[in-house]
């Protein structure tokens, strides 16, 4: 289970968490801090390449989130 960074400080914000199948060995995967509570994500090593699953709460009135979202990963580029 895997929950937000930020649950830990504020548990009773968390609205979600990313479940990972206990077949995928631990040494494969990561978790990536947004810093964003809304935002929790795990990238995943394969012989592929890196895969970066997000998962997020979004507001249905805003997408405030997914904006913060691009921000960070064009600060990461």
């Amino acid at each position: 289970m895997v929950y937000p960074k930020e649950h830990y400080v504020k548990p009773e914000k968390t609205r979600y968490i990313i479940f990972v199948n206990k077949h995928i060995s631990t040494d494969s995967w990561i978790q990536v801090n947004f810093g964003l509570l809304e935002v929790a994500a795990i990238q995943i090593q394969t012989a592929m390449g890196k895969i970066l699953i997000i998962n997020t709460y979004n507001q249905i009135l805003h997408s405030s989130t997914i904006n913060q979202i691009l921000q960070v990963m064009r600060a990461r580029a």
